[in-house]
Parts: C-alpha cells; sequence; structure tokens
C-alpha cells in the first residue's frame, strides 16, 4: 500500500508540472464569440468616440484572450456583424471597421483584417500561440470561404509581435 501511495503521490506531482504555464510556448488559445461581452467604441486621439466606430455602438464587442496563467493577456475589440445580420431589416454589412488587438490595459496593439466572427458561409478562426511571459508572439486568422468564391483551403493571415516597437505587425498572406 505504501508503493501505491508513493506512486501516486509521484503521478500527481507530475501532472501538476504539466500545466498549461509550464508547457509554455505550447499553450494555445482561440478565440470564442460566446466569450465577448458589450463594450463602448474605442476613442480617437482626441479622447471622443472614434465616429468610424460610432454607428456601430451596439454591436461592439471585447473578446478577452487567456494566458496560460488565465489571466486577460490581450483583447480583440470587434463589431459583432453576425449579430448586425440578425437584427429585422439587416442589409449586406460592408465597410465595418477591421478588429483591433488591444493589450490588457487597453492599449492598441494593432489591427486585426475583418470582423470577429463572420457571418454564415464564411468562417473565421483565430488562434493565439508561441506563449512567452503569458503573451502571444502570434495571432494566426483562418478564413474560410464556405460559398467556394475565395481560395478553396482559405487564407491565413498572420500577425507577428515585435517587441521592439510594441505592436503585431501583420505577414504576407498565406493561402493554403
Amino acid at each position: 500500500m505504501r508503493q501505491l501511495s508513493t506512486g501516486v503521490s509521484s503521478l500527481v506531482i507530475v501532472l501538476g508540472l504539466l500545466t498549461p504555464a509550464a508547457l509554455g510556448s505550447s499553450y494555445s488559445f482561440e478565440l470564442k464569440a460566446a466569450d465577448c461581452t458589450p463594450a463602448p467604441p474605442p476613442n480617437s486621439a482626441d479622447g471622443t468616440p472614434d465616429p468610424s466606430w460610432v454607428p456601430y455602438t451596439k454591436f461592439i464587442q471585447s473578446c478577452p484572450v487567456l494566458a496560460p496563467n488565465h489571466k486577460v493577456a490581450i483583447k480583440i475589440l470587434t463589431v459583432r456583424t453576425d449579430l448586425m445580420m440578425k437584427m429585422p431589416n439587416a442589409d449586406a454589412v460592408e465597410d465595418v471597421v477591421d478588429s483591433q488587438i488591444l493589450g490588457a490595459d487597453g492599449k492598441l496593439l494593432g489591427t486585426l483584417i475583418g470582423t470577429f466572427p463572420v457571418e454564415y458561409p464564411a468562417t473565421v478562426r483565430i488562434d493565439f500561440t508561441n506563449w512567452q511571459n503569458n503573451f502571444p508572439q502570434i495571432i494566426t486568422t483562418h478564413f474560410k470561404d464556405n460559398a467556394g468564391l475565395g481560395s478553396p483551403g482559405g487564407n491565413d493571415t498572420i500577425f507577428l509581435w515585435n517587441k521592439k516597437d510594441g505592436d503585431f505587425e501583420r505577414q504576407p498572406w498565406q493561402t493554403q
């Protein structure tokens, strides 16, 4: 019985070490629309609400990105076009502002292409990978046009963290 107890204790200790934080860069986070909550429009340089976001105020949401330590690392500020399209008399959504990448403190760190989530027949998945010090180094948007109008495999856009400039920089398109 003593050997079993020691073995179980050792197993518990080993499993405890295999947390996402201990695994480091192997941790991955996928953005989920269900985790997004209403948010105000971002401010312009003069401190007033950004006029390009104001028409969409009812549909602006903040989506938290959780680090391996389960704290918010960054946020994605987006216009929920999927919710807009469910409104009575909704027309095609065009010229909506691109989603913003914000630090946990609200500082602008970059801009994604388009909004999240998108309305069917297209799909988009946003992954946050290569974590260092509880901060993602890579953001990948996987866009797929299920209507067959775009690339059949979809398009991936990669944003790399530039520590020197303190922002995410978009890399060239990657077509599958």
